[in-house]
């Protein structure tokens, strides 16, 4: 009796672990679902980076149009800019064709035959592209600025040097917009230019220090 209580005893102590040993494992609990990640929006007014080729294509334009002021070739226009080009210089902006970029560029070539632009460095961000430009040549004719003389004749060559520095904008793979900045300054002294202080439009004539004796009443 003794030994059969004291098996019952040992079947009951080595139950639970044979369950388990024997029990099949459980399915894994299904990992909770992540929520959807929302990609921002951009602000208001954002302009998406250009895509790499769309950089490399508004890069080759700005470079057509460096080359076309170098070589003076009209054909190197065509399709070059958008219908609302904009020109913006310093002092005013100015809505051109094509056809008055290159009477711009032929007064330049005709006054500076041998003009070169060299380009020194460039930018491009998004739709823009920024040359910094090192200009070269040789003045051969006057009539580029009004308030420069032309070359004295039989003298030496007059070179010129300045620094340029243009800004492009593109749309939809053509010029829309120009920005220049260029050290006329400098190109016109080198031209014989001088210097001449210029009065406001609204300062009156300075009397005269020394005035002029008044005349004697005729009797």
């Amino acid at each position: 009796m003794q030994l059969r209580f004291a098996v019952l005893v040992l079947c009951a102590l080595h139950a639970p672990a044979a369950m388990a040993q024997n029990s099949p494992p459980s399915a894994p609990s299904a990992a909770a679902p992540q929520p959807a990640q929302k990609t921002p929006s951009p602000p208001v007014g954002f302009n998406a980076a250009a895509t790499p080729s769309e950089s490399q294509a508004a890069e080759a334009m700005a470079l057509k149009y460096v080359e076309m002021w170098n070589t003076g070739r009209s054909d190197l226009g065509k399709g070059m800019f958008a219908p609302q080009f904009v020109m913006h210089m310093p002092d005013f902006n100015l809505a051109m064709h094509a056809s008055g970029v290159l009477y711009r560029i032929g007064l330049w070539r005709k006054s500076i035959p041998d003009l070169n632009l060299k380009v020194e460095d460039t930018l491009v961000q998004d739709d823009k592209v920024m040359f910094r430009i090192q200009l070269t040549g040789t003045y051969k004719e006057g009539g580029l600025y009004s308030d420069t003389p032309p070359p004295p004749p039989g003298g030496p060559p007059v070179k010129l040097h300045a620094w340029d520095f243009i800004i492009f904008q593109f749309e939809d793979g053509k010029i829309k917009g120009i920005w220049e900045q260029l050290d006329e300054l400098s190109l016109r002294l080198q031209m014989g230019g001088k210097w001449a202080p210029v009065a406001p439009a609204n300062q009156k004539e300075a009397p005269s220090p020394n005035p002029a004796p008044a005349s004697p009443p005729s009797h």
